[in-house]
């Protein structure tokens, strides 16, 4: 087996996320680009999805090792002793499982895409005798489970790379080590994106004659789809025609997404009488297309369930010259400059979101103005090209090469 040219370094990739959200384009940005002269990628996933499809489709080779479902359906938010009952026995069996499949390809270091893909590699790291690297994006609201994750970290032979400063200083004693730990901020191509934006949209888009604001990411409460549509009574008083496109869908298979997250939002919006203002648009396949329709991309994440670590979603629509409202908190912090690309928010409630919508919706030249603003920060700081020497440069210290 080999996915690189005779010498090269082999890493196993391990995601067991079978969709394709932004931690997994990410991931498949790393793999495109890297350097196959160097490192030889394997990939591990729990199961036959959009992410192993797309790694096929790169000439990396992939095996598979299932998560059982008690397993999969934990999340960081819904961790509590009904969640985690007859669990443990599933993680050994499991462990040891993903140790075979591991060994089986005899890799030089383990890269792990998320927070279960972490522990779990981290547990097994000394077992295999190899490094581990975490690519860290989750924000740890519960103390517990940010002491508990540090602790793993710090104990075993684990580096981590954080996405964003917000993301890393959560760890207090793990922030302190550069040795352990460092920020390489992700990026995208700039060319593929405007490659998209060209192609243009392939599936339907709502007629529209004002100006039009769209979400995109999962449809759950973490995400705030609710303050949006609360906020459309008050834009719609003073902009009529106001559209909102909502994209995505309930993706998590996990005890804290319920599926019925997108019937309640149907009914909230039919409460608030914006039923004809709000298009749920699904899953898609050419988001930065119905980014590059809309006028002005909100990411207004609920601060009491989830913190935007780094925010792609706001990169993106910077990189199509779009300006963005985003809550003051996490990644956007860093990759937004406020007043600049865009508006950070900083009161969470309708008013205010309506607020700092409506400042954009009226002024045309101040929407291309921070587009234009917007779209340099991305090409001076957030491209694919520096993740990825970045992140090379990182398994390049690890392994002494």
């Amino acid at each position: 087996m080999t996915s690189g040219r005779p010498g090269a370094k082999r890493i196993v990739f391990l995601d067991s996320f079978p969709r394709m959200g932004g931690a997994e384009q990410n991931l498949v940005d790393l793999l495109a680009r890297l350097d196959r002269g160097r490192f030889a990628p394997v990939f591990v996933a729990s199961g036959e999805g959009e992410v192993s499809r797309e790694v096929r489709k790169l000439d990396i080779p992939v095996l598979y090792c299932p998560l059982p479902e008690p397993i999969s359906v934990v999340s960081r938010s819904s961790l509590g002793f009904g969640s985690l009952v007859g669990v443990p026995g599933h993680l050994v069996s499991y462990l040891r499982r993903l140790a075979a499949t591991i060994r089986s390809v005899r890799p030089r270091l383990v890269y792990s895409n998320s927070l279960k893909d972490h522990l779990c590699a981290a547990f097994l790291a000394r077992s295999l005798r190899k490094p581990v690297l975490w690519h860290l994006m989750d924000f740890l609201e519960r103390r517990p489970l940010r002491e508990f994750v540090e602790a793993v970290a710090l104990l075993t032979p684990t580096r981590v790379f954080a996405n964003s400063v917000a993301t890393l200083r959560q760890f207090t004693r793990l922030s302190r080590r550069p040795h352990k730990a460092r920020v390489i901020y992700e990026g995208l191509d700039l060319a593929e994106v405007d490659r998209r934006r060209a192609v243009g949209t392939r599936g339907f888009v709502p007629a529209h004659d004002a100006p039009v604001i769209a979400q995109v990411g999962a449809v759950c409460p973490e995400k705030g789809q609710e303050i949006l549509l609360r906020s459309l009574p008050l834009l719609r008083e003073h902009i009529p025609g106001l559209s909102c496109w909502i994209v995505g869908d309930e993706i998590y298979s996990t005890a804290r997404h319920p599926r019925g997250y997108r019937g309640y939002l149907d009914d909230l919006a039919r409460d608030l009488g914006v039923t004809d203002a709000v298009h749920f648009l699904g899953w898609r396949d050419d988001v930065i297309a119905l980014i590059d329709r809309a006028d002005i991309m909100v990411s207004v994440p609920n601060p009491e369930l989830f913190t935007e670590t780094f925010g792609r979603t706001p990169v993106e629509a910077m990189a199509c010259e779009k300006p963005v409202v985003a809550l003051a908190r996490g990644g956007p912090c860093e990759t937004m400059l406020d007043g600049v690309t865009g508006v950070l928010l900083r009161t969470y409630t309708p008013a205010a979101l309506a607020e700092a919508i409506l400042r954009l919706a009226g002024d045309v030249e101040l929407r291309r103005r921070m587009g234009q603003a917007g779209r340099r920060r991305v090409a001076e700081h957030f491209t694919v090209e520096g993740y990825v020497r970045g992140v090379e440069a990182f398994i390049g210290e690890i392994l002494g090469s």
